[in-house]
């Protein structure tokens, strides 16, 4: 199915697409291949024909348009629009299908559907398609719906097919029609793999460390990292590999580490110290799957980010400006003492026990360079660090920290530890990082599922209709 909003003018009337008698008939409907629809598609490069059986939707659509919000709809100031039409995009729908008078595709097939191996004349296959970040893809067979993983999977986001109709009145005719479409999709929140996931080498210090990769957003946890399942309880399965790293883990002392997955066997390449530490939980990846310069562009200028540089007014109430101070090669912010990177969930010291936050936690910063975080700094949501970070003094953070270098987490000062909840992500690869102190680490898939929380959806295509 799908919606239609409507924008009629003062003198239109009732505007009803689907209707194969109304003069703004939506004649390109039978084209779209849709499921379950069994519209007939017609003659290639040809108009919908509501006289012909088959290529009018009739009693197939349920009357039930939303008027459009334009404050001029209804008057003779309405944008010429007529229609919006808004449709998930199925492995057909954006392809014409070619009637073999084309030598490079057979008749009654769709050259550029999702997957054109996907459908064949006996089977055609016309899923639902899925936005990866990246990529459309089909619905995976395992999947309940574009949104839903199984476990250890990536959730994605369903794809939309926007089609506008317009009509601008020429006396003496019908008037001058236009047709677009376009797909659009929200981005999918990033899925780190991991509570801690590096490009180089991580080295564990001391045993004040903790790493837990079961998902705190399903999974509650005690202080031994003993965990089980928040609704059914029983053993929690939810989650990574506590620490996922492309190099090795140098594991000095025995920190708490725990993980939902089996411990690796053998111990994944470059484990020190075999069965100790981080190296049980740990998982070694080759190449590295995320590039980090790219998901620094894409979250720098995405639409509300915080620029630590630049930021004249404060972000949380009472909060002073950022205005870092960015200089050198490279770059350097300086210090920050106290500072507040988003506004930290009100009940971050239960969250590991009750599991959902609350407050104002979707805050973006991007700070452009090398960070030192002293005496202790709080936050949500994402921070960016396109440098190096160093947290002396600790940091409660719920969220996603992107550091493009190294990461060095020290513990002590005057600010205690450090607790993250959600996953931290470092691109670093000639600087180990290091990973001591009394910093605490858990991973969490609903800190992650914030980052595109209020975003305008990606446009991944546009066309102008011509048949």
């Amino acid at each position: 199915g799908g919606i239609y909003i409507v924008n009629p003018n003062a003198t239109d009337g009732a505007i009803k697409p689907w209707d194969p008698n109304s003069p703004y008939f939506d004649d390109t409907l039978c084209k779209a291949n849709f499921p379950l629809m069994a519209l007939s598609y017609g003659q290639r490069a040809v108009h919908c024909d509501p006289t012909v059986a088959g290529q009018a939707p009739a009693a197939q659509w349920t009357p039930a348009a939303v008027a459009s919000l334009d404050p001029n709809t209804g008057t003779a100031a309405a944008t010429p629009f007529k229609w919006v039409r808004i449709t998930r995009k199925s492995n057909l729908a954006g392809s014409p299908q070619c009637d073999g008078t084309n030598a490079t595709c057979a008749a009654g097939t769709y050259p550029y559907a999702v997957d054109p191996a996907a459908y064949t004349a006996n089977a055609a296959d016309n899923r639902y398609v899925c936005w990866t970040g990246t990529q459309q893809v089909l619905l995976p067979a395992t999947y309940t719906d574009c949104m839903t993983p199984p476990l250890g999977g990536d959730a994605y986001r369903p794809v939309f097919l926007l089609t506008a109709y317009a009509n601008v009145p020429v006396p003496g005719t019908t008037g001058s029609e236009r047709t677009l479409s376009m797909e659009v999709a929200d981005d999918p929140p990033l899925n780190v793999k991991g509570a801690v996931v590096s490009n180089d080498v991580i080295n564990t210090v001391g045993s004040s460390a903790g790493f837990i990769g079961q998902d705190n957003c399903n999974c509650k946890c005690n202080s031994s990292g003993v965990c089980t399942n928040r609704v059914g309880g029983g053993t929690c399965t939810s989650g990574y590999n506590a620490i996922t790293t492309s190099q090795t883990v140098n594991s000095s002392g025995n920190p708490t580490v725990t993980s939902p997955l089996p411990m690796p066997s053998p111990q994944p390449a470059g484990c020190t110290t075999a069965g100790q530490g981080a190296c049980a939980e740990s998982q070694n990846v080759s190449p590295f799957p995320y590039d980090v310069n790219s998901l620094i562009s894409r979250f720098k200028n995405q639409t509300g980010t915080i620029n630590a540089a630049t930021s004249q007014q404060p972000v949380i109430s009472g909060q002073s400006p950022y205005n870092l101070s960015c200089s050198g090669s490279p770059v350097s912010c300086g210090t920050v003492s106290t500072g507040q990177f988003g506004q930290v969930p009100s009940n971050f010291g239960t969250l590991q026990t009750d599991g959902t936050p609350t407050g104002n936690i979707n805050q973006t910063t991007y700070v452009p360079g090398n960070l030192d975080l002293q005496a202790h700094n709080s936050g949500s949501g994402i921070l960016v660090v396109d440098g190096d970070l160093i947290v002396h003094g600790g940091i409660t953070f719920y969220g996603l920290i992107i550091v493009k270098g190294a990461i060095t987490f020290t513990g002590g000062g005057s600010g205690g530890g450090s607790n993250i909840i959600g996953a931290v992500l470092a691109g670093q690869s000639a600087q180990a990082d290091t990973l001591g102190g009394s910093a605490q680490f858990q991973y969490d898939s609903c800190a992650l599922a914030n980052s595109q929380t209020g975003q305008a959806p990606h446009v991944l295509a546009t066309r102008e209709i011509e048949y």
